[in-house]
This record gives structure tokens, sequence and C-alpha cells, in this order.
């Protein structure tokens, strides 16, 4: 059993998490969804022993500090998971609970190869006779990954692996931290069924914003929201009869974003031809790149005209995010050409990415406020400036949060905040690889206001690479689907699907 008894947990006199009690039997699985930086995250990390702080005292209250301090228990088992040494919470990690973490390459070691990883996993479970190949393609990591080490890896990629690890020693407990969100539909559906397989032996723990995953693995659902659980009861109670104000709007929001139909793609096939016209426009002209001598892309052509959105689709693995950085300079081309057409000029456009991984691309040990100042140096925007960009994301101006380290952010505040950064260079063009993948409802609907109000209003071109249709129909003006190292693509016009 994972039981949670009247656990707070505080950074320095900031509340993470406020009188949090709960319990989860041998064949449960408790959802927590809620808000971004509602302290989900920080729930997961306690349970796995992975927050080191100071247990407060008796009515001791925190003092201004940048440490983590905390009172009440957590058990998984029969140990006090905030009580144990480090030794202990190591042994308990590697015998009996698995973490499945969001995406992060981070938590791969960089000098391991796939297949080395799962390799080692094995060993140290005393399971050297299981064939580490054979695991991989259970969880559909082919061969031609295996040699690969995490940085040539795809946010999809990366998840399989870190699920793979996470199942090797079937766990009694299972802590599961947005682990789809960053997997297509058919590697999302792998996933869901290795959850599903064996889970009446396990407590599981799933956080998510994915209101159709909670109720498809889910036998309780607790919402928190700014650290409090206001409600928590078995699945079908939550979710279809809600009694909180709250989890009423966040389950209407869902609602209205529909299900959409598949987006079309064309019939014929093939690469479209690079579509020439007058105006201002990003120009993706006969694009090429290849990745241990592997073609990745091959001559890809495409016209975003200024004030319109390209949405590209496509599987784990299929390209979309090395696309991405070498739209915004991250990747040098290889062959063909990236640039902005001005009338009949050609000119280099200033491009700003938003990262699918916002962590990964901020230093760890900036501040919100250092964050901003860096990216407004190249606009020579102010700190009035700033607000206005936190503002325009749904992020607090106080001086708290501006003086934040990023690593303390929750995933979606990170999101917002890497769309700030983009927005404060004032660039031609935008482009967004997988920017709602860790938003909730509410948070996703802001995010998909504010990309298309920039588009709109300032005449930017967006290059939207996403796995959620909802959201490539909301905004795209054209969708695109990346296969084979091709674009395959069909004219969409606006639905206005509601986000």
């Amino acid at each position: 059993m994972i039981r949670v008894e009247q656990l707070n947990l505080f950074f320095g006199e900031r509340p993470l998490l406020q009188d949090v009690s709960f319990e989860i039997g041998r064949g449960q699985t408790l959802a927590i969804i809620g808000e971004p930086g509602g302290g989900k995250t920080s729930l997961a990390r306690s349970l796995m022993g992975l927050i080191q702080g100071r247990r407060l005292a008796a009515q001791e209250k925190p003092l201004p500090s940048s440490h983590f301090c905390w009172s009440g228990d957590a058990w998984l088992g029969e140990m006090n998971v905030l009580r144990s040494s480090r030794a202990q919470l190591q042994a308990m990690r590697g015998r009996s609970a698995g973490l499945i973490v969001q995406a992060l390459s981070d938590a791969l070691n960089p000098h391991l190869t796939v297949l080395q990883h799962v390799q080692e996993m094995l060993r140290a479970h005393g399971l050297s006779e299981r064939d580490a190949r054979e695991e991989c393609a259970i969880g559909n990591i082919p061969d031609r990954l295996l040699p690969r080490y995490p940085t040539a890896l795809s946010g999809g990629e990366i998840q399989r692996v870190l699920t793979v690890l996470a199942l090797a020693n079937s766990p009694e407990f299972l802590i599961m931290d947005e682990p789809t969100a960053a997997l297509d539909s058919f590697n999302r559906e792998i996933a869901i069924r290795s959850f599903q397989n064996g889970s009446e032996q396990r407590c599981q723990m799933l956080i998510t914003h994915d209101i159709e995953l909670a109720r498809r693995l889910a036998t309780h659902v607790g919402v928190l929201r700014k650290g409090r659980l206001t409600e928590i009861g078995p699945s079908e109670d939550v979710l279809d009869r809600p009694r909180s104000i709250y989890t009423q709007q966040l389950l209407k929001l869902r609602r209205n974003a529909g299900n959409p139909m598949p987006l079309p793609v064309s019939s014929s096939g093939g690469n479209p031809a690079l579509e020439v016209r007058s105006g201002n426009g990003l120009v993706m002209d006969r694009l090429s790149h290849s990745i241990e001598n592997r073609g990745l892309l091959s001559k890809i052509s495409a016209f975003v005209p200024a004030g319109s959105c390209l949405a590209i689709l496509g599987g784990s693995g299929s390209g979309k995010t090395t696309l991405a950085r070498l739209l915004s300079g991250y990747e040098k081309v290889q062959e063909g050409y990236v640039y902005w057409q001005n009338g009949t000029e050609r000119e280099k456009s200033v491009i700003a990415l938003i990262p699918q991984h916002p962590h990964r691309a901020m230093a760890s040990h900036f501040s919100v406020s250092d964050v901003l100042k860096e990216a407004l140096m190249l606009s020579r925007g102010d700190q009035a400036e700033a607000n206005r960009l936190l503002d325009r994301v749904g992020l607090p101006t106080d001086t708290d949060f501006l003086n934040r380290k990023t690593r303390e952010l929750s995933g979606g505040e990170a999101q917002r905040l890497v769309i700030a950064r983009a927005l404060a260079t004032r660039p031609q063009c935008l482009v967004a690889d997988e920017p709602t993948s860790a938003l909730d409802m509410q948070a996703r609907s802001h995010v998909l206001e504010i990309l298309r109000g920039v588009m709109r209003n300032r005449k930017m071109a967006l290059v939207l690479f996403t796995h959620d249709q909802a959201a490539a129909r909301s905004l795209a003006d054209k969708v695109c689907h990346l296969e084979q190292g091709t674009l395959i693509c069909s004219e969409a016009p606006v639905t206005n699907v509601a986000s």
C-alpha cells in the first residue's frame, strides 16, 4: 500500500503541498490531475524519496531559505520514505519501486546506449537471464535505436526507454509522471497496455493532465490545486459527478476540446512542391538531414506565409524535433536552405524556438527574471516588457516568482516561461515543438490563444509540431504529416474548434 498522511512540503516559506492525505491499495491506480504548478510532480518526487530536506518539528514554521522542509509521513509498503536514509531509498527504488518521469533525457546516462541502459537495469535486478533486446521490442523500441545515446533520441523515444526501464523488475509500486505526454497515438496505446498489464499486483499513482488517460487507467482520481487535494474518490464519481467547481471547470474544458476526426492527408502522397509566392514568409527549400548515416529528412520544401500556421504531425522518431531545430538554427543545415522571404528579397529571419522540454532549455541556476533579461537584451526590452510578457502567458509578476529558479518551476510554468522568452526576441517566425504537452486543459487553452494572437496580430509565421490534433485543427492553415522523411500536406482551413 502507498499511504500519505498530512504531508506538507515547503521550499523556503513557499508551500508546495498542504495537508495531503490518501491511500492506494494493491490493484489500485490513483490519478492526480490539476493545474501546472499545483504540486503534482513534487508529490511524485516526495514519494520516491527524491526531495532532500529538513523535517519540521511540531509547531515549527518554515523559514526563508533555498531549501526544502516538510512534515507528515509517506509510506511505500513498510518504508516511511520521508524518514529513510539515502541508502535505504536507493535500495527501495532499485528493488520495489519504479518511476517514469516526463520524457527527460537527463534521467538517462548520457554515456550509455539504449541497449546498455536496459542491460544494466536487468543486471541490477538480478535478471541477467532475460534478453534486453526482447524487453526493448515489447516496449516498441526498434533495433535501430539500440546503439543510440540519449542525445540522439526524440522525446517519444526517450519516453519509451524510461517506461521499459521502470517496468523491467515488475515493481510493487509504480509512480508515473505524464508517462504518455511525448508519445504518438500508436506508442501511447502500447504504453497504456504495459501499465495495465500486471496492475492488479501493483500500487500505481498516475500524474496526468490527460483526462481520458485517467479514465482508462485509474480506479481513483484526486484533484490537486495549489498544493491541496480539493477532491478525491472513485474515478467515476470524480470524473462523472465532480463536486468541486474547479474539477467541473477542468472537465468542461476537456469536453469543449472535443475529439476531432483525424486530420486530412492528401491522397497523392509524395513531397509537396515549394510554393513560390510573393509576400513575407518562412521558406524551407529542399531540406535534407541525416543522423548516423541514416537519412532522416529528405528534400523538405514548404512556404509558411506571415500570419499563418503550418502544423506538422508525425510519429515518435519521425524527425519532428530535428526539423524544428533545423528551422530555428539549433542544428546545422546539411543540405538545402531555410530563409525568410520579404517580398522578392531573401533575408535571414529571426526565428524563435519554443522547445519540447523547457527545463532542459534553460539554465537551472537562472531565475525567471534572468531568463527574460537575457532574451530582452536582443530586443532592448526592459522590466516592464518582461512583466507584460509574463502576464500575457499567465504567469505571476511578483518578486517571489521573478526570483524563483527555473529548476523550481513546474512543467507547465516552465513551458509558459519559454514561450515568453521566445516572444521577447520579437521574432518573425515561431517554431513550437509540442508546446502543449506539459499543460492541463486550462493552461493548454491559454497557450493556444497566445499563439493564435501573436500569429494573427503580429503577422508572425507559426510552425507547430504536435501530437495534439485538436491543437493543430484549431491553429493551422495547412497540416502536414512527416512520414519516412517527407512531408505529406493538405490544406486544412481553421475550423474554430474550441481549445
